[in-house]
């Protein structure tokens, strides 16, 4: 999974539920979420909690992913436009993906 992230001109993230225990570690706005080869193309908020990462699309406020994981590792950013056709965050999760909204891709 790759996330762009375009700091420049990000919107403020809204609150986002937690649910016990969990704590919100980081959050972005204007990210768009790329899945394998393809991307969503509307651009969202993007949280990492203690507990899961959570995609919100910014013009619906809809989760349109919600992962849990044991462990999760911003791992890097790539420039290659081989790779991807725009700079991108990869994201590797150690753990079940059962969340809502997730169709087994992790």
């Amino acid at each position: 999974m790759a996330a762009q992230v375009e700091a420049a001109e990000a919107a403020a993230p809204p609150p986002l539920a937690l649910q016990e225990g969990e704590e919100l570690l980081r959050s972005w706005g204007s990210v768009t979420l790329a899945r394998r080869d393809r991307e969503t193309g509307r651009p969202g908020f993007l949280y990492v909690t203690s507990k899961r990462l959570v995609f919100v699309l910014e013009e619906a406020a809809a989760r349109a992913l919600d992962v849990p994981f044991a462990r999760v590792t911003l791992h890097a950013v790539t420039r290659d436009e081989t790779a991807f056709q725009k700079p991108c965050l990869y994201c590797q999760f150690d753990g079940a993906a059962t969340g809502e909204g997730d169709d087994g891709a992790g």
